[in-house]
């Protein structure tokens, strides 16, 4: 399978405002992953292991799964 990297940010530097930037990472790698033709179901990323990075922004974080 292609390395498929996603990313998305948040305006906050509080991990509770977090989840709706990790959610749309999290859909951008299926989509990625649909037009690269792997063909990637929700179901499969049950038990996967995604790797996760923060990286502080000057008013927010930057969010990106791998």
């Amino acid at each position: 399978m292609a390395l498929i990297t996603a990313r998305s940010s948040s305006s906050s530097r509080h991990p509770h405002d977090w989840g709706r930037s990790v959610a749309i990472a999290l859909e951008s790698l299926v989509a990625q992953s649909q037009g690269a033709q792997t063909d990637l179901e929700t179901s499969e990323l049950f038990g996967a292991d995604l790797a996760l990075r923060i990286e502080p922004l000057a008013t927010g974080v930057s969010i990106t799964l791998v």
